[in-house]
């Protein structure tokens, strides 16, 4: 009990340093898997989506479509895929990386009768013009580059008493975390978006019902 209350004090301490570097905040890279692959399976993504075709750790290089462009079947080596196989003998997956753009990526599974039609629409990156600070408005904080310094007193905590690789945990810690943010003066109330990968994470945040001002 007292090993997980000073782990939580640590991480309470990286959460507020990183709330505190919020601004201006990077978007880290993100992928989005649109489908796994199958001889029934069709995927259309639109003009400019940047894709990539693996599993695992096994990827195929970054892939920029340039006009509208249809995988049927999305399976290997069919279709329009300028790559060799990434992971023979793997089942893989089609994602799409989040873009400035919004994107509307369409599925369609033949192997249901009459076929499924799956449309996907995934946000932009790209700012607004203008942030609503309006009770209920919603919206996604990425954080990046999350790390444990090695040979710090925290890398000494996570390596003396846990197998469990230092990100793992954290993430693991994370779910089910909430909290509130306030940033250029308006309070939101966020909690844990996503797992916790490659030292990234997202808070899912709210504007709280009583906005405060400058």
């Amino acid at each position: 009990m007292v090993l997980l209350r000073k782990v939580l004090m640590k991480l309470h301490r990286y959460l507020l340093l990183a709330s505190l570097m919020a601004a201006p905040l990077v978007h880290a890279q993100v992928w989005i898997k649109v489908a796994t692959e199958s001889t029934t399976v069709s995927v259309t993504l639109p003009a400019g989506s940047t894709y990539r075709l693996g599993s695992g750790t096994s990827w195929s290089s970054s892939t920029i479509v340039a006009h509208a462009t249809t995988f049927n079947p999305l399976f290997f080596p069919s279709g329009e895929f300028p790559f060799a196989d990434p992971a023979p003998g793997l089942v893989k997956e089609l994602d799409v990386m989040e873009g400035a753009a919004s994107q509307v990526v369409v599925t369609i599974d033949s192997s249901t009768t009459p076929a499924t039609t799956t449309t996907l629409s995934i946000p932009g990156t790209a700012p607004p013009s203008t942030i609503s600070t309006a009770p209920g408005s919603a919206y996604i904080m990425t954080f990046s580059g999350m790390t444990i310094i090695p040979g710090s007193v925290d890398a000494l905590i996570f390596g003396t008493y846990t197998t469990v690789p230092a990100s793992e945990l954290i993430g693991t810690l994370l779910t089910g975390v909430q909290m509130n943010v306030t940033l250029g003066g308006v309070t939101m109330l966020c909690s844990f978006g996503q797992s916790f990968s490659n030292g990234t994470f997202n808070l899912s945040c709210v504007v709280a019902a009583a906005v405060a001002s400058k």
